[in-house]
Order: structure tokens, then sequence, then C-alpha cells
């Protein structure tokens, strides 16, 4: 598969995260997911919380712009939120500047 390819794939699976995680309805202040089904594996077999414990639920907040909620989760889901807009950013830079080149 050819970089650019890679690349696109790429844009799409973080651009996809990112609508995914504004499009989910999140309250402040809300503690749980909104979805009944999802569990996480890990405090289901030990019944104790994984250092990434409420990262995704600040991920979720940091997309409403609930940051302090987010912060209270776990600074993890924070930090992830804007290392995937950066992500993002950079390969869709580099998609335009290859294609370009590839003419």
């Amino acid at each position: 598969m050819s970089p650019w390819r890679q690349r696109k794939w790429l844009i799409l699976l973080s651009a996809g995260l990112l609508a995914f995680a504004t499009l989910v309805p999140m309250s402040p202040g809300q503690e749980e997911l909104p979805f009944p089904w999802f569990n996480c594996p890990y405090r289901q077999l030990t019944g104790k919380p994984c250092p990434l414990c409420g990262s995704t639920r600040a991920y979720i907040h940091t997309a409403h712009l609930h940051l302090e909620d987010a912060l209270e989760l776990n600074p993890v889901g924070l930090i992830a939120y804007f290392a995937t807009w950066g992500f993002l950013s950079y390969h869709v830079v580099k998609y335009i500047r290859e294609r370009r080149e590839a003419g």
C-alpha cells in the first residue's frame, strides 16, 4: 500500500474518532458514558479501576469543552484529545504534500 493511501486511512480514523467524541451526548458533570452496553473489561474482571480509568469519558468531555470535568476524570483523556488533533493536522498536511508531488 502506498504511503499516501496509508495516510488517508490514518486521517479517516482520526477524524472519525474526533467526530464520534463530539457527537456522543455528554453533559457537564456527567460521570457515566451514555452507553449501557459498554463496560470496562478490566474493571469487570478485577473489580478495580485501571490507570486509564476515566480517559474515555475525559476524551469525550474535552470534545464538548468540559475541560474541568475532563481533568477531574483523567488528564490522559484531555492530552489524548489534543494529540489526536495534532496527529490529524500533521497527516492532512503530509497527505496534501504527497498528493501534489505525485502529480
